[in-house]
């Protein structure tokens, strides 16, 4: 223990516990509470006699996420979500250990670039990881939401993003550890493809084709999740969190999934067009000088196929936060059917979809 808490004194020392208003209940007998008390004594995270404290975090919507204060330091633990006397969901046990795997490796890359591994649960239900707290470490997604749109974030996440496919490209030593891709099927590919290729019956052909693509593919790994929502900005720059659809494959999935909420936005927030097209030609321009394991070309009309189909399941999951025109809509699926091979020629065919004039 006096190992753990002077490495994580060293990670955390300047953070101090939430504020007096935060909700917290204290870990005892019986319930949740004492489940999560075990979850932390297997990890080795509780010293005898400590009385761990606990606050929900909003952040991953596919886990529980939770600031815990104990004697020696804060931690963040993410677990899935069990109801008394069930066993472990296999897909929320892949996705937690894909996610851990992935950070460890990410972490070998480009130290700083994810949260530090702290512990993980000996089942697969549970981990723990250095605590960035908000106010130094706000998600991408709050920034752009509160109209702070800056071109410098796009830079960096592409040069980030771009170094770990690098890095991990062929890798046979990287394959194995990500054999299993369930969580990546099941919560990402399954609701773009899938049921994009029900709701727009006239473009399920190709949405079929490439949800096979990806599904087979074996590249290099990618984070799977790739959006504003799961990247933190700080002072170490950008951070990248919640990857439990992690999998050894196209690397492009992570692109595309950039690429496409960008896109979504340049029409959802017509005053900030220029800043979001500023940010696509940043990540652009960064992400691809990386791409050594194929040719550049051939990288990025892949990118550019697939980013209609994220675009359309972002805004079908949420229309009421980026309202997109009808004919927006019929563009999107027009490049589905007939995608352009260079990412500035349907950045532009977009940008003239969904023009006042």
């Amino acid at each position: 223990m006096a190992t753990l808490a002077s490495t994580f004194s060293t990670l955390q020392q300047s953070h101090p516990p939430g504020g007096a208003g935060a909700a917290r209940h204290a870990v005892g007998a019986g319930g949740v509470p004492t489940a999560l008390e075990d979850v932390l004594r297997a990890m080795e995270l509780l010293a005898p006699g400590d009385t761990p404290r606990e606050t929900p975090v909003p952040g991953s919507r596919r886990a529980r996420v939770s600031r815990i204060e104990v004697g020696w330091g804060t931690v963040c633990v993410k677990r899935a979500e069990l109801t008394p006397g069930t066993s472990l969901d296999p897909l929320h046990g892949a996705g937690l250990t894909a996610e851990v795997r992935w950070l460890r490796a990410a972490q070998s890359i480009a130290p700083g670039c994810t949260p530090a591994v702290l512990g993980e649960h000996p089942g697969g239900a549970a981990f723990a990881m250095e605590y960035l707290p908000p106010d130094e470490f706000p998600s991408w997604q709050s920034q752009l939401a509160a109209g702070v749109v800056e071109p410098w974030v796009a830079a960096e996440v592409g040069h980030l993003v771009g170094r770990l496919h690098a890095a991990t490209a062929h890798s046979t030593a990287v394959q194995q550890q990500f054999e299993g891709r369930i969580a990546f099927l099941a919560q990402r590919l399954a609701p773009v493809f899938g049921d994009g290729a029900t709701a727009y019956p006239d473009c399920a052909w190709e949405l079929r084709r490439r949800e096979s693509d990806l599904a087979t593919a074996r590249t290099a790994l990618a984070h799977g999740d790739l959006v504003p929502d799961n990247i933190l900005v700080g002072p170490r720059g950008p951070v990248l969190v919640d990857a439990e659809c992690a999998h050894f494959g196209d690397p492009m999935v992570d692109a595309a999934s950039l690429l496409a909420a960008i896109l979504v936005r340049m029409a959802a927030h017509t005053q900030l067009r220029a800043a979001y097209s500023a940010c696509w030609d940043a990540f652009q321009g960064s992400y691809l000088p990386h791409v050594t394991w194929e040719m550049h070309e051939h990288a990025e009309a892949r990118v550019a196929a697939l980013v209609p189909a994220f675009a359309l399941a972002a805004i079908d999951a949420d229309g009421s936060a980026a309202p997109v025109p009808d004919r927006g809509r019929a563009a999107l699926r027009a490049m589905l059917l007939a995608p352009p091979s260079r990412l500035d020629s349907l950045r532009a065919a977009w940008l003239d979809a969904v023009s006042d004039d």
